[in-house]
């Protein structure tokens, strides 16, 4: 292991008082020294970007970008991703609840003690179908590429290595998750979920979300949906490259990187 020290990114985009409990909710559980936490906000106008200042301010942020619009969790994701190109990346969704203090340490532990997996993500739409797998005395739940669920997943920069970044072709929202799942499935290694159910869980999936709110989900996954699977059409018959290049790049963004003056 080359480091102990996850990098936790999160994307944020209103829905401050999510984006507040998510993020103390890793505050409360996780140990200081083996994690760091950036944030890039997608033109947030709710007092989210006043809320992540302050975090910046006191150092609970390692890093804070703050883009003038919604470019799309993908991009966002991407351009933090490139910022802490570092050994273990996390992606955490910012309405995500964390209940485990081991999280960060069982994820660490889960890949690299096994070489086939290519991420493991906290099962947090609960599939109760996903079967239990030990290797040795390390015990994880398999998970098909189609329902891997990316709100707090890690991957390792191995896999990164192999596949590159997410996917940017779906838009503001969409299918990110499964067309890096099924990449991975690609390079021939595995994607598992944690066996403990309870790790984390998805706000969204027990708190009723505004109504708008759920119209915009939906047609956005209309338009998504079409376009994962031509891609995973594409990937199989080798047409459309399963290594992803970020199209936006740090250099495009240096100046919504935000320290106090």
């Amino acid at each position: 292991m080359l480091n102990n020290i996850a990098n936790i990114c999160m994307v944020t985009f209103n829905r401050l008082d999510f984006t507040k409990r998510s993020i103390q909710s890793i505050i409360d559980v996780t140990p200081k020294n083996t994690y760091t936490l950036s944030v890039v906000d997608n033109g947030s106008t709710d007092g989210t970007v006043e809320y992540l200042k302050e975090l910046k301010k006191d150092g609970t942020l390692l890093n804070l970008l703050l883009l003038p619009n919604n470019i799309g969790s993908a991009k966002a994701s991407n351009i933090l991703w490139q910022i802490v190109d570092d050994t273990y990346f996390v992606k955490c969704d910012n309405d995500i609840i964390i209940n485990s203090e081991t999280w960060i340490n069982d994820m660490i532990t889960i890949t690299d003690n096994i070489s086939e997996i290519g991420a493991v993500c906290h099962n947090v739409n609960r599939w109760s179908d996903l079967k239990l797998k030990k290797y040795g005395n390390i015990e994880v739940r398999i998970t098909p590429w189609n329902q891997f669920t990316g709100g707090c997943t890690l991957i390792p920069k191995r896999t990164k290595n192999e596949i590159g970044y997410f996917c940017e072709d779906f838009g503001i929202y969409g299918e990110v998750d499964v067309d890096y799942a099924y990449r991975i499935n690609k390079i021939d290694k595995i994607v598992v979920s944690m066996p403990d159910m309870n790790s984390a869980h998805h706000l969204q999936k027990r708190e009723k979300e505004p109504e708008e709110y759920i119209k915009y989900k939906k047609d956005q996954i209309k338009i998504s949906s079409p376009i994962m699977h031509s891609n995973l059409r594409e990937y199989d018959k080798d047409i459309k490259n399963i290594f992803k290049k970020p199209k936006v790049e740090l250099k495009d963004v240096q100046k919504y990187i935000w320290n106090e003056q």
